[in-house]
Formats: C-alpha cells, sequence, structure tokens
C-alpha cells in the first residue's frame, strides 16, 4: 500500500471502514521500507480479519511512534492466527512498542526477527506474541523490559530469543487467553 515511499515522514487519517469495505486481511509489507516515517497512528485503522502484519514497518528506520496498534478491532479480535515476522525489523529509531490492544482469537504467531535491528527499542510489552521461530529479538542493547506471551511452543524454544540484549532487567511471560 505505501511501500518503499521513502519520503513519506507523515500519515494522518488512516482510515479502513470495514463495515463499508472489504476488510484487508494481509498488511504485510504495507510501510516497508518507508525510511522517513517518524510516527504513525493506526487507531482509527480497522484490523479485523487480519492475518499478516509480516514486515509491516520493516525498513522504516525513523520510526519512533507507533499508536494505536490494534485499538480498532471490531469484535475484540482479529484473525485466528496472525503472522508477524519481521514486523518492526531494522526500526532503529523505534524506543517503545505496546501491542496490549492487538488481540488474536489465538495469539499472534512471532515468527522470525519482530524485532531484530531496533536498537533503540527500550521496552516491550506483547502479552499476546506467542510462537517463535528464532531472533525474536537481536542487537538491542538498550531494552531493559519485556512482556511477552507464555506459549512457546518451537522446538527451538528460547534459542536466541533475546540475541544480544545485554541489559534487560525485567521478563516476563503472561498467560493470555490463546487456542492453539
Amino acid at each position: 500500500m505505501f511501500e518503499d515511499c521513502e519520503s513519506l515522514t507523515e500519515i494522518k487519517g488512516l482510515n479502513k471502514s470495514t463495515e463499508y469495505d472489504d476488510p484487508i486481511r494481509i498488511t504485510e509489507s504495507m510501510f516497508c521500507g518507508c525510511k522517513s516515517l517518524v510516527a504513525i497512528d493506526l487507531s482509527q485503522f480497522s484490523f479485523y480479519g487480519v492475518r499478516n502484519i509480516s514486515y509491516m514497518f520493516y525498513g522504516c528506520s525513523s520510526l519512533k511512534s507507533v499508536s494505536g496498534f490494534g485499538l480498532n478491532i471490531s469484535q475484540g479480535s482479529v484473525s485466528s492466527t496472525v503472522e508477524a515476522s519481521g514486523a518492526f525489523y531494522d526500526c532503529a529509531s523505534l524506543v517503545e512498542i505496546d501491542l496490549r490492544n492487538f488481540k488474536a482469537l489465538n495469539c499472534i504467531m512471532a515468527g522470525m526477527c519482530v524485532f531484530r535491528g531496533c536498537e533503540n527499542l527500550e521496552s516491550i510489552y506483547a502479552p499476546f506474541l506467542n510462537g517463535y521461530y528464532g531472533n525474536l529479538v537481536r542487537n538491542s542493547p538498550k531494552l531493559k523490559e519485556v512482556t511477552l506471551g507464555s506459549y512457546w511452543n518451537s522446538g527451538e524454544g528460547f534459542r536466541e530469543l533475546l540475541a544480544n540484549c545485554p541489559n534487560i532487567e525485567r521478563l516476563e511471560f503472561t498467560v493470555p487467553r490463546c487456542i492453539f
């Protein structure tokens, strides 16, 4: 939708209503490569029925703030399982991410490299983020607080879940309502 809009700095009024329009089910790479994008408010964007947020903000190196992520979810949830591989990959300016309002019926499947390359990231609050396939967070030396879901069934277990994140002070695993 906005992939590789390298000079795009701001988006206002992004509103996708599912009442009158067909819902967007895949937001994969939606803002990928928007290197100048600094902040985005998604509180008016409907995430109902979304199945894939992989690489949604990949390479948004100037992105500092993502607000309202998942706030406008009809009937309280998105698709049954949401793939999120590389969703915030290389968002080097991102300081914190709060995904508490992004709820999938069966939780968000983390996939690989969701927060890899987020070198300024200080906190992650993602209680519905579950399932892991490698390098969830890598090379985030400022990361101090992490909250994730508790269902990690991959054969890889916790291998490289938080790699090269030497300053983590608090790590919490929540028990979300997931059905796998």
